[in-house]
């Protein structure tokens, strides 16, 4: 799946449907299947030796069986919408448990807690009421099999009781046919259930395949191919992108990175800069224009290609609930313990991880909340450090959240690793970036202007004005 498909699915949703969902398919499969077999062959038997006894009396019960099956199947398609409000209450419930766990320190700071509780209590009782309903339908589905089994009785005795009047059929034959009648309503009343149990696993298979049939927005090609040599040429040719197609975030983006060219992007917040780097990574395709590696365009390439060649170190890193190793080198085997090492090294994570209980196989809890945001940041640079990109190492921010201190030995690593490499460093903090080769100025989606810190300072533009505005305190020293 593409990321835009996460975009639009929330994770409670999906967690919802993948276990929940699944859940109740396999307890449908592994308990249904068998005991509804069991009363269709039970049934079989049944009306066969119903015809044997009497085949006129077999066909007047046989009249009435249209009408039931008309009954039971209105009940079990109001079910099945009802069983639909469920999974999509339930996915409802799971993904606002999941934001307010997940974000319980701004809830608990703003004292949103009994605001959020009286919300979740809405969603919990929109929950109630739908199983109440299901609960209804439920309930009436064997009352109207014992009706209609009622009325056949009734019929077969108005029937049956006058060819026993008129010595067309004899009492016994007519007592044993009621008899077997009541057991074949017997494996009705259990299909008639299993029905209902049906219903909900077609709920639940909707939303599954719902997920199956997506369609792959983000695929290889028949022909896509890998680069044989890689140098590290980046080029984006009249790049227009958009999330959706009324609000273009990128406009005719053009530029050429060099292989071993250090290039920063800049710009005001929401000017587009993080959303170029998703799409150099494919994350997303553009809409219009190309992007090209090695004077390749990247649709051409494999994915798995592409990103083994591109180190991308997010602003938020995001750590595993597993080993400092396993963290680093994200359970690839082919990444060595000494790799993994020189990489924490190369970023100066290493002595914070040797003084951890167990050192690199130390076990950090979920999203390294026993770290913090400065160590989660060397964690994931750590990451790209060894795995060693060949293409381009591209940082969106990646000293943003780490203190002074920590920053000034992270900077000089960090042109370590750059070093004969294409790389991309976008930043807010202009004086981060001064010994990149040449720096873009985004705005409004388009490239304003291009040059190097000196240059853009000289001329006094948007460069100049977003300098300006941090260092306003200090001298920019432009006369």
């Amino acid at each position: 799946m593409s990321l835009a498909f996460f975009d639009r699915n929330p994770v409670g949703r999906l967690v919802t449907r993948l276990t929940s969902d699944v859940s109740t398919l396999e307890q449908v499969i592994s308990q249904g299947v068998v005991e509804t077999l069991t009363s269709l062959l039970m049934l079989i038997v049944i009306v066969c030796v119903l015809f044997v006894l009497n085949w006129q009396l077999a066909l007047l019960m046989l009249l009435v069986l249209p009408l039931l099956i008309v009954a039971v199947r209105r009940l079990a398609l109001a079910q099945r919408g009802e069983f639909r409000q469920q999974r999509a209450w339930l996915s409802s419930i799971g993904a606002y448990l999941n934001e307010n766990i997940t974000g319980m320190a701004v809830v608990q700071l703003f004292n949103r807690q009994k605001r959020n509780l009286l919300n979740f209590d809405e969603r919990n009782n929109a929950l109630l009421q739908t199983n109440l309903r299901i609960t209804v339908y439920y309930a009436l589905s064997e009352p109207t099999v014992v009706l209609f089994n009622a009325l056949t009785t009734g019929l077969i005795i108005w029937y049956g009781g006058g060819q026993v009047v008129q010595e067309a059929l004899t009492l016994g034959t007519l007592v044993a046919f009621l008899t077997y009648m009541q057991y074949f309503y017997w494996p009705i009343r259990d299909l008639s259930e299993r029905f209902t149990t049906i219903q909900m696993a077609m709920a639940s298979c909707e939303r599954l395949f719902a997920i199956i049939d997506e369609p792959e927005e983000i695929a290889d090609s028949e022909d896509a191919r890998d680069l044989a040599e890689v140098r590290g040429k980046i080029e984006f040719r009249n790049v227009w992108f958009a999330y959706d197609t009324d609000n273009w975030v990128l406009r005719d983006v053009s530029f050429v990175i060099q292989p071993g060219e250090k290039v920063a992007i800049v710009g005001a917040t929401g000017a587009g800069k993080s959303t170029m780097m998703s799409l150099l990574n494919r994350f997303y395709d553009v809409q219009r224009g190309e992007i090209l590696v090695d004077d390749v365009p990247i649709r051409e390439l494999r994915q798995r290609e592409l990103r083994r060649n591109v180190g991308l170190v997010l602003q938020d890193a995001f750590i595993f609930t597993d080993t400092v190793e396993e963290n680093i080198r994200m359970r690839d085997k082919s990444i060595s313990l000494d790799q993994v090492r020189e990489g924490a090294r190369l970023v100066g994570a290493d002595p914070f991880i040797q003084r951890m209980h167990e050192g690199y196989g130390s076990l950090l809890a979920e999203r390294g909340a026993n770290l913090s945001t400065g160590q989660k940041q060397l964690l994931a640079l750590a990451r790209v450090a060894a795995f060693d990109p060949k293409i381009v190492l591209v940082m969106d921010e990646a000293t943003a959240s780490i203190d002074p201190e920590t920053e000034a030995t992270l900077q000089h690593s960090i042109r370590s690793v750059m070093e004969g490499r294409s790389s991309i460093v976008i930043a807010h903090r202009l004086n981060t970036i001064r010994y990149v080769n040449r720096i873009l100025v985004l705005g409004q989606g388009s490239i304003v202007e291009e040059g190097s810190h000196e240059e853009l300072l000289a001329r006094r533009g948007a460069y100049y004005r977003l300098y300006e505005l941090q260092y306003k305190d200090q001298d920019i020293g432009i006369s």
